[in-house]
This record gives structure tokens, C-alpha cells and sequence, in this order.
């Protein structure tokens, strides 16, 4: 299967990739009020939403080496459900106005 390699100065975090239904992204958030970078992985399986690497658990500061590279693999890291994402049975919010 085709996944994300992810490696941080060296050290190999993760490998994304699944066989589900579905699609990974990684995403790279640098406020201009802060001198530090913010990476997630995540994605969508099979209608699930579900994490590799959470936002706010790794933060970049200038001189760290990120590397994402797309490789073929037989194996992939697990990823762990996305807690925060309500069920699509969930109740919407009720908005006080």
C-alpha cells in the first residue's frame, strides 16, 4: 500500500496508510505570531476519523528537518480514533441567540 513516511530530525514517526476507504492528509500549521510549527496526520477511513499524529503533539521550531515521503509498504502504524469527532448520529449544537 502507498503511505506517508514521516521523519523528524532523523527519527522516524510514523508510517500513515491503510487499505480502507478513504484519504490521509498531513498538515503543517506556522501562526506568523509564533516562531514555532504545528504537524497533524490524520484522516478519513471507512467514514472514521482517525489520527496519527494529533494536533499540538509535535511542534517544529526553526532548524528541524521534516520529511514526508510517499513509499510503498506491505505495513502501516495504527492509527487511533479521532475522539473529538462527534458521531454522524450526533445531535447538532444548539446556538443561544
Amino acid at each position: 500500500m502507498l503511505c506517508f513516511e514521516v521523519v523528524i530530525n532523523g527519527s522516524t514517526m510514523c508510517v500513515a496508510g491503510s487499505n480502507k476507504r478513504g484519504g490521509i492528509s498531513a498538515i503543517i500549521y506556522q501562526s506568523t505570531a509564533s516562531d514555532i510549527a504545528i504537524l497533524s496526520l490524520g484522516g478519513l477511513l471507512d467514514e472514521q476519523h482517525v489520527l496519527w499524529i494529533e494536533p499540538g503533539q509535535v511542534v517544529l521550531s526553526a532548524g528541524d528537518e521534516l520529511t514526508i515521503r510517499f513509499v510503498e509498504t506491505d505495513t502501516a502504524d495504527t492509527p487511533r480514533p479521532d475522539e473529538e469527532t462527534p458521531p454522524d448520529d450526533a445531535e447538532p449544537e444548539q446556538t443561544v441567540g
